[in-house]
């Protein structure tokens, strides 16, 4: 869904128009307890991989800028930063994060950013949809990935790899 801005894929890498400053997309994955990651490109302003997006007044991000990595929680409209970590920004990093229950773990560049958050608000314990947001429509994401995490035999199409 093109919740605000105008999204293209363009060679496999989604781009957007801003409108009013941002964009949002998001898409129900079904499950809330997720392993997501991309090829981010943030040339200017942030970009963003969204978890347990609701609405735009609740949702959780992992926001990237030109020198941080950033674990963000947005609960009744308002915007609350959990962790906030210096990363070397490369063009194009992997990035992955782990949404298991209230724990949350960031990785950039292959490795571990700060430590394991918990996020424990309850509007954000069981929402499914999952998204990209940007504030410069420079930025793009590319191999966007959601894989769930659970028991319940969600990992049996990796053992074909």
């Amino acid at each position: 869904t093109q919740n605000v801005g105008v999204w293209t894929v363009t060679g496999g890498v989604l781009t957007s128009t801003l409108s009013g400053g941002r964009s949002i997309i998001t898409a129900n994955c079904g499950k809330s307890d997720i392993l997501i990651s991309a090829n981010i490109t943030n040339t200017a302003g942030t970009t963003a991989l969204i978890v347990r997006w609701v609405d735009e007044n609740n949702f959780i991000m992992i926001r990237v800028t030109p020198t941080n990595n950033q674990l963000v929680k947005v609960v009744a409209g308002v915007s609350t930063t959990v962790q906030d970590s210096a990363v070397t920004y490369v063009a194009g990093a992997f990035m992955f994060v782990t949404c298991d229950g209230t724990k949350f773990r960031r990785y950039y560049n292959n490795a571990l950013v700060g430590a394991e958050q918990t996020i424990s608000d309850a509007v954000l314990q069981t929402p499914t949809y999952v998204g990209a947001r940007f504030t410069d429509a420079t930025n793009s994401i590319d191999n966007l990935v959601v894989h769930a995490l659970g028991n319940d035999n969600e990992h049996s199409i990796l053992n074909n790899y």
